[in-house]
């Protein structure tokens, strides 16, 4: 005995779903063909297609920002890697550094040097310091006693000078004094001018006690003294020490820079 077939459709059915289910077997010729119950699944089936469809999109969109941040990240080692985001200045001064020094150092010594012919044509003549010769020397002086004769021709001696009068040196107490004054306004100054350079520093040195010597306010050329005091010098230390309000710059009558001594600030 062959066993029924657990199929809803029998193999000797030629018929179609729809014919089958309005035959003679059901008493209800409008009823559906077995397959309504699909329909709610269908739909769902349906809605989770595309959510599916609609995940793997976002999944596709992921995998391009991953490739593209991995390829910048990739990038960004590479360049850690090769050093390629730096860069090096250069450090040594080149040619054009070098003319441009020299000409700034040439417009301030034709600045200095009119200045200084501008004070000195503004400056009146200051007349001559002469000696007058008596009368008595001109004279021819006979001498009537044998021996030795005065001619009257004999050159005359130049009168001295007078030198001008010294300032009285500085007692050790003073002079220490003076240092430590010294050492407090360099102290005030850039790091430049206290001590790297030698010869600097003794440049800072003097100037300062030029200044602290002076009463009146003077012009660069004042404190110029070769060949240590060059102008160079003498103007790069003002400088400063202008800047560190060490000294106080003023315009004088001849409308040139003058420079007087003011100190530290207490």
């Amino acid at each position: 005995m062959t066993a029924e077939p657990r199929t809803p459709l029998r193999r000797v059915s030629q018929g179609s779903l729809a014919g089958l289910a309005r035959s003679t077997n059901h008493a209800d010729t409008d009823a559906p063909t077995g397959l309504g119950v699909l329909e709610l699944a269908m739909g769902a089936l349906a809605d989770e297609a595309e959510a599916l469809q609609a995940n793997i999109d976002s999944l596709n969109e992921l995998d391009a920002s991953l490739a593209a941040f991995n390829e910048g990240f990739a990038s960004f080692l590479y360049v850690l890697k090769m050093n390629a985001c730096c860069i090096e200045w250069i450090q040594a001064p080149t040619d054009n550094s070098f003319a441009l020094a020299r000409k700034r150092a040439m417009e301030v010594t034709q600045r200095a040097q009119e200045a200084a012919a501008r004070a000195a044509a503004a400056t009146p003549n200051k007349t001559a310091n002469s000696t007058i010769v008596p009368d008595s020397i001109n004279e021819t002086t006979f001498n009537t006693t044998p021996g030795k004769e005065q001619s009257a021709d004999k050159p005359l001696k130049p009168a001295l000078k007078k030198r001008p009068a010294q300032k009285p040196k500085m007692t050790a107490k003073e002079k220490r004094e003076r240092d430590a004054a010294i050492e407090a306004a360099v102290n005030g100054m850039p790091l430049e001018f206290r001590g790297g350079d030698i010869n600097l520093r003794r440049v800072v040195d003097k100037l300062i006690s030029a200044l602290m010597d002076t009463d009146q306010p003077h012009p660069l050329a004042f404190f110029v003294k070769p060949p240590e005091l060059t102008q160079a010098k003498v103007n790069k230390v003002l400088i400063a020490l202008v800047n560190s309000k060490l000294v106080l710059k003023t315009v004088g009558p001849n409308k040139v820079g003058v420079f007087s001594w003011k100190g530290p600030s207490t």
